[in-house]
């Protein structure tokens, strides 16, 4: 019998096994996406946004708030405090002081840190990240930003204190005088005798490594057990309002959650075993987003339809409006496109954007070794193809693109995340 796990669990970077589809799956796959290549190179119109696919079938943005299942990050604190064990917390001085945990993007690391503080009773002593405008220029002027009581040791350090440092990869820059406030952050966090918590993107992580070692001096990082199809399920059925929603395939109509027999049922912090034929849907989310909660979860997001666009005949069942939804299969979903004359220098974009966590177009600029209108131009034409998305003047990579960014990166080369 298989033993129960939590839906959450962390694990060492070394023993992260992105889930696989099976090999008649891979295959169609890979075939999909060379016809979706050969489609695009044969049309010379530009390849379709998502604000020119039709929106009517989909829900509203208010009924979408309560059908996009969030991560249980006050679980996830909890099993990670599980995975470091009491030790960790109640001893003075325990064997590793300094802990990092890393997440792929669309993981909200930041936020689980702090309700772990708050559930073991630990006063957070958070250091934020400096401006990234004062890590470049005038030598030093980041300094000023430091917050001098949480990185200076004191005489009234207690066990409940502890040092969190919730986004590492906003710590520097990927330019030749962009390193010196990490490494100064570093230089501090292995000399303090407080335990540290520290949160980092997985690609900033790979680049750390690469370029100063980070792991060698920080120690072998967590980072989230990747979600399967049966975790997936899980933890749908413990987020979402089954009870007041029902969602059905579009294939053949059948419910996507069915009831569990009495047999079959599972504490609601557990895994639950997919019965045989039920589990495409849900393993296609997990395969497409290599276990990422964030990128299943957008995916889901854009699976979903009011109205069934495999059928044009009505249903054979009565519900009430917003009481049902259908689930159209991810492999079904177009993903977002390069430009049709995409070159190099999108991917160096897209690269950079990545290794920081997002970035300020100013950032960007000072960077990249291209002319600002060169960048300017490469950024429209990702935001227009639904590839890179601005918010707050940060762009970042959408989570629905960021598999083909991955992929495309991986094969053109790129140092990519950790995993």
């Amino acid at each position: 019998m298989e033993e129960p796990q939590s839906i959450w669990s962390y694990i060492a970077i070394a023993d992260f096994v992105a889930p696989t589809p099976p090999a008649t799956d891979a295959a169609r796959g890979r075939l999909r996406r060379a016809w979706n290549w050969a489609q695009r190179s044969l049309h010379s119109a530009a390849a379709p946004t998502n604000d020119e696919m039709p929106q009517w079938d989909r829900p509203t943005d208010e009924l979408l708030k309560s059908v996009s299942p969030a991560p249980d990050w006050l679980d996830a604190a909890s099993e990670l405090a599980n995975r470091l064990g009491d030790a960790w917390f109640e001893s003075e001085q325990p064997a590793r002081l300094i802990q990092p945990l890393i997440g792929p993007p669309g993981c909200d690391l930041s936020h689980m840190l702090q309700v772990l503080a708050q559930q073991k009773q630990l006063r957070p002593l958070p250091v934020p990240a400096p401006d990234p405008n004062s890590i470049l220029g005038t030598a030093n002027r980041w300094e000023a930003s430091l917050p001098a009581s949480a990185l200076s040791e004191t005489e009234n350090e207690t066990n409940t204190e502890i040092l969190i440092v919730p986004h590492l990869e906003k710590w520097y820059l990927r330019h030749e005088d962009g390193l010196a406030p990490v490494r100064h952050l570093v230089d501090h966090v292995i000399t303090r005798r407080t335990r540290v918590l520290i949160g980092c993107d997985s690609w900033a992580w790979a680049f750390l490594q690469h370029a100063i070692g980070i792991e060698d001096i920080l120690g072998p990082p967590l980072t989230l057990a990747p979600l399967d199809a049966a975790r997936i399920d899980a933890w749908f059925r413990h987020t979402l309002p089954l009870k007041q929603i029902e969602f059905r395939r579009t294939s053949n109509e059948e419910p996507l959650f069915p009831e569990l027999q009495e047999t079959g049922k599972r504490n609601e912090h557990e895994r639950s075993t997919l019965p045989n034929g039920r589990s495409d849907i849900l393993n296609s989310l997990a395969v497409n987003a290599r276990g990422n909660p964030g990128v299943a979860r957008a995916n889901w997001n854009a699976c979903l339809r009011t109205l069934n666009p495999d059928s044009d005949a009505s249903p054979t069942f009565a519900r009430e409006p917003g009481s049902l939804l259908w689930v159209v299969s991810p492999d079904k979903l177009t993903p977002p496109q390069f430009p049709l004359d995409s070159d190099r220098m999108h991917r160096f974009v897209l690269h950079a954007v990545l290794l920081h966590g997002g970035l300020s177009f100013a950032s960007l600029a000072a960077i990249l070794p291209f002319s600002r209108d060169e960048i300017h131009r490469r950024v429209s034409e990702l935001c227009r193809a639904r590839i890179l998305d601005e918010q707050n003047d940060v762009l970042r990579v959408h989570l629905v693109a960021y598999p083909m960014v991955r992929r495309d990166l991986q094969s053109e080369g790129f140092l990519t995340d950790a995993f």
